[in-house]
C-alpha cells in the first residue's frame, strides 16, 4: 500500500456496533480513493478467509466486524453479521443493504460491463451473496415483488446461476401468479430435474396445460418422495412450512433429501393453488 501523505489509506474503525451508514460509506470512499479502498478491502477479505474456519459462531462474527475497521467495503462481513449476528429479519435487511449499497459504488465497472459473466470474476461473489441473502430475507417477510426482483437481477447478472438462483425464483413467481415469467424461466433452463419438472407440473396445472400429467408422472418417475412431503406440509404445518431450515447440503437426484429440500421451497406455490397437491398424489 502507497504509504505517502498523499495516498496514505484513512482506516474506517466504526465506534460502535451498529454506527456503519451509507453516507459514511460514501465519505470513506472519497476520502481514500479507489485505489486504497481495494488495498484495504482485500486485506480485510483474508480475514473473512479466516472468519469462514472459525470454530464458532461468535468468534466468526467477531472477525467479521474486525474485518470492518479495515473497510466498510467488505461486503462478505455484512453477509456474516447478517446470518449470525442479527435476531430479526430487520436488521439482516439493513446489514445486506448496506453491503449492497458498498458493492454497488465498489463494482461499479464490474457491473456495467461484466453482466453475462460476473460470478467468473471472484471479487464480485460477495455481492452476489449479499443480494442472495437480501432476497431472502424479503421473502421470509412476504415482500415477494422484492425477492422476485433481485432474483431477477442476479440471472442478468450471472445466467449461468451457479448460485442456484433459478430453483428459488421459480416458485416465487408460481406464488405471486407471475405466470408469463414463469414459462420464460422454464424454457431459458430447460432441464429434467425434479425441482424443474415439479414446478413445471404446477405451472401445468394452473393453466390447465393437457399435457399437465404427463409432464408431472414424468417428474414423479424421478423423485417419488415429493408428493406426499406436500401433503404431509398441507396436513401438519400450513403457510409457514418455508420458514423451515433446510439442513441437507447435498442429496442426490431421487432422494429423500432432494425432496424434502424441493418441498419446503416451493410448498407455498403448491399449497396457494387450491387442489394442486392432492391431483399431484392421485398421479402416483
Amino acid at each position: 500500500m502507497p504509504t505517502s501523505q498523499k495516498n496514505k489509506a484513512i482506516l474506517f474503525n466504526p465506534v460502535g456496533k451498529d454506527n456503519i451508514t451509507k453516507s459514511r460509506i460514501k465519505q470513506f470512499w472519497s476520502e481514500n480513493g479507489a485505489m486504497n479502498v481495494q488495498n484495504l478491502t482485500d486485506a480485510a477479505q483474508k480475514i473473512i478467509y479466516e472468519a469462514w474456519e472459525a470454530d464458532t459462531a461468535d468468534g466468526m462474527v467477531c472477525l467479521a466486524k474486525q474485518a470492518l475497521t479495515l473497510s466498510p467495503f467488505c461486503l462478505d462481513a455484512y453477509n456474516i453479521l447478517a446470518e449470525w449476528d442479527c435476531n430479526t429479519h430487520v436488521k439482516a435487511i439493513t446489514k445486506y443493504e448496506l453491503s449492497i449499497y458498498a458493492g454497488n459504488i465498489l463494482l461499479k465497472s464490474e457491473l456495467e460491463n461484466d453482466q453475462g459473466f460476473f460470478w467468473g470474476l471472484l471479487e464480485t461473489r460477495p455481492y452476489m451473496r449479499s443480494m442472495a441473502g437480501l432476497a431472502g430475507e424479503y421473502k421470509a417477510t412476504g415482500e415477494i415483488a422484492k425477492t422476485i426482483a433481485i432474483y431477477e437481477r442476479m440471472l442478468v447478472l450471472n445466467p449461468n446461476d451457479n448460485q442456484g438462483i433459478r430453483y428459488l425464483l421459480l416458485p416465487c413467481l408460481l406464488e405471486s401468479n407471475n405466470l408469463n415469467a414463469a414459462k420464460k424461466l422454464l424454457k431459458q433452463y430447460d432441464e429434467l430435474s425434479a425441482f424443474w419438472l415439479y414446478s413445471h407440473a404446477l405451472l401445468a396445472y394452473i393453466i390447465n396445460d393437457k399435457k399437465k400429467s404427463s409432464i408431472a408422472k414424468q417428474a414423479i418417475k424421478i423423485n417419488s418422495f415429493i408428493p406426499s412431503l406436500l401433503k404431509k406440509y398441507t396436513d401438519n404445518i400450513g403457510l409457514d412450512a418455508h420458514l423451515q431450515p433446510i439442513e441437507a447440503e447435498y442429496y442426490s437426484s431421487g432422494s429423500t433429501e432432494e425432496a424434502e429440500i424441493y418441498a419446503k421451497e416451493n410448498f407455498n406455490a403448491w399449497f396457494t393453488n387450491g387442489g394442486a397437491i392432492d391431483w399431484l398424489l392421485q398421479l402416483q
